[in-house]
């Protein structure tokens, strides 16, 4: 796994504490190896804007919205690459990125979204094994929120379709809030901008999170192998400080525990289950921490359950985004949020020396530039991890690696 020195970027710490954003930033730096010696992984980013129609009925706290399903807008776009030789990584609702017309809450309106799907270029020797990619909607997962316990997210539904997709020889991809994606943006957006109080909490009590299971399913003929998942909980811990907040999240406790031991990371999934804690200790004085949880999704061959040798390696490097809003006719025409990502020359830079991208988890750490028309620089943490290379090479890191790794390019 990555060096736990050197394998953030912007001055980040071990746990993950924020450097610094935007032009103040360096480029994201990866940890430092010895040459490479398989294969570069070869990125390719496509974008797909969805539109979704709502009709909406006026109420003082939440609209009865009515929204159609997205998924036929991206997901041909999605399965369309596999047959040019791509398999998919990530794909991931922009954070906060949306253009809304119409009036909030009366009549009809419209939202845009943006999706970004990330693939990357099939391996030498994998075009014998051809995959196609499935995605399948779990249905409603119940949130249920109160004032003093936060929300708690009911994920069985979720678990159930990964038993399914292990039982149909299938391989989890990607989970992503995608249904309903314009009502999901409103629970979103406090959550990761780090706004969330005790009157969002009770707004958003006895709710409901909509979302979609991307997997792959081998074609005729291309295999018989079978994939056991393990879904590991791990919290966020954000604290104000100095006017913003600052996270921490030990991924890398988690990814030593399961990466040593031959397992391989393939989601991390927030789940919207959170809490917000109010520690008053002196007359006038309150600390507040806020919890977040992500469920990490592990993946092993079940022929090789007993088998411990490590197969992979991982890391994190920090990003900033930066995100604008803008009114349309004094709102009266919409407004729109963009946000500027910029992943890709990072993503491109790491590939050469076969980093995969995992997942891009957005914190709610944030600058805010500027008064009049703000621009927002909010923190990500991008995880990689890629297949270990050297043989017979002791790996320069702090988690024990055996001298004796060697590379396997059976399940990548």
């Amino acid at each position: 796994m990555g060096s736990a020195s050197s394998c953030k970027s912007g001055g980040a710490g071990r746990a993950g504490e924020p450097g610094l954003p935007g032009l103040l930033a360096p480029t994201g730096v990866l940890p430092t190896r010895p040459p490479y010696c398989s294969h570069p992984v070869i990125y390719r980013h496509i974008v797909i804007k969805s539109t979704i129609n709502k009709i909406s009925q006026l109420r003082v706290i939440e609209s009865d919205v009515n929204m159609s399903s997205n998924v036929e807008q991206y997901y041909p776009q999605l399965a369309a690459m596999y047959d040019q030789g791509y398999r998919m990584l990530v794909f991931a609702l922009h954070p906060g990125t949306s253009r809304c017309y119409g009036l909030p809450g009366i009549g009809k309106a419209q939202s845009v979204l943006r999706f970004h799907g990330i693939f990357r270029r099939l391996f030498p020797g994998e075009e014998s094994r051809q995959w196609e990619l499935r995605v399948e909607n779990p249905g409603s997962m119940f949130m249920s929120s109160d004032r003093t316990m936060g929300s708690t997210t009911d994920n069985s539904k979720l678990f159930k379709t990964l038993q399914r997709i292990s039982t149909a020889g299938g391989r989890l991809v990607n989970v992503e809030l995608t249904g309903e994606a314009g009502k999901q943006l409103v629970i979103q957006r406090p959550f990761r901008l780090g706004q969330v109080d005790d009157l969002y909490t009770q707004f958003l009590m006895n709710s409901t999170k909509m979302l979609d299971v991307f997997y792959e399913l081998p074609r005729s003929g291309s295999g018989g192998q079978r994939y056991m998942y393990q879904i590991v909980p791990c919290l966020m811990e954000s604290k104000p400080s100095k006017g913003r907040w600052v996270s921490k999240i030990p991924w890398e406790t988690v990814m030593r525990q399961y990466l040593i031991t031959g397992w391989k990371l393939v989601e991390i999934f927030e789940d919207y289950s959170s809490s917000i804690n109010y520690n008053n200790q002196q007359m006038f004085s309150m600390k507040i921490t806020m919890q977040k949880n992500f469920l990490w999704i592990f993946e092993k061959a079940v022929s090789r359950r007993d088998d411990p040798t490590p197969l992979y390696e991982g890391t994190m490097v920090e990003h900033w985004c930066t995100i604008t809003r803008k009114e349309h006719a004094m709102g009266l025409g919409g407004w729109s949020t963009n946000v500027a990502t910029n992943w890709e020359p990072l993503l491109d830079h790491s590939g050469h020396s076969g980093w995969q991208l995992v997942r891009i988890i957005d914190t709610p750490d944030t600058q805010i530039e500027g008064i009049f028309h703000p621009i927002i620089h909010q923190r990500q943490m991008i995880f990689l991890q890629r297949l270990i290379g050297n043989r017979r090479t002791r790996l320069s890191n702090t988690f024990g690696l055996p001298r004796d790794a060697t590379q396997s390019t059976d399940e990548v």
